[in-house]
Parts: C-alpha cells; sequence; structure tokens
C-alpha cells in the first residue's frame, strides 16, 4: 500500500520533494497563510512543528496512523500560547484530515476510518 504522500503526489502531479511545502500551504488555516512570511521572518523555526507533523503524516498508509500523528501534534507542548492555539496561526488539522482522507480512500481499498471491516 502506498504512503500519502506517493498517492497525493500521484493524484497532484506534485514531486515527492515538494510535497511537505505545497501540503502546508494547503493545510494553513486561510487567514494564517498573511502571516507566514512575517513570522517565518521573525521567527524562523515558528512553522517547524507543522512541516515535521506533514513530513510524519506523508509516511501514513492509514487514516488510522494519519489520526495517531494528528493527536501527537495536538499534544505537542511547541502547539501552546496564543498564536498557535487561539489565533489558530498553523496548520489546521481538520483542513489536513480532509486532504488525506481524500487520497487515503480513494486509492486504498478498505472502510475510510483505516480500521477493519
Amino acid at each position: 500500500m502506498n504512503t500519502f504522500r506517493e498517492r497525493y503526489c500521484l493524484a497532484r502531479g506534485c514531486r515527492p520533494d515538494r510535497f511537505v511545502a505545497q501540503l502546508f500551504w494547503r493545510a494553513l488555516h486561510p487567514h494564517a497563510r498573511l502571516l507566514v512570511p512575517v513570522i517565518s521572518f521573525l521567527e524562523p523555526e515558528y512553522f517547524a512543528p507543522d512541516r515535521e507533523l506533514l513530513g510524519r503524516v506523508g509516511q501514513t498508509r492509514t487514516l488510522r496512523e494519519l489520526n495517531e500523528e494528528l493527536r501527537d501534534f495536538t499534544l505537542d507542548s511547541r502547539n501552546r500560547g496564543w498564536w498557535r492555539g487561539r489565533a489558530h496561526v498553523r496548520i489546521s488539522t481538520q483542513r489536513l484530515r480532509a486532504l488525506a482522507r481524500a487520497h487515503l480512500t480513494t486509492i486504498a481499498s478498505g472502510p475510510a476510518n483505516g480500521l477493519a471491516a
């Protein structure tokens, strides 16, 4: 079974080395897109947790694995604080889950939730 990265890149015509960058922009909360250049300039590591998550999510093969990664992301201490927590200046786990679900369920066989039938 192919990984989310492989399925996404196949469906979108994306080079595998561009997966994280492309998914980052698609999974960001829309209002956060305007702030990325400024925040990245002032604090270059601010979006590191987001990019690390996308790298791990790219290796998942099931929605169950994806959900485990998303749970770990929400518990990551680097996601604390007003900007990431209340202002949602980070990727959206809901948007990411929807993107993954579209690719993990359209190509993979079996239940959409990654659980055995």
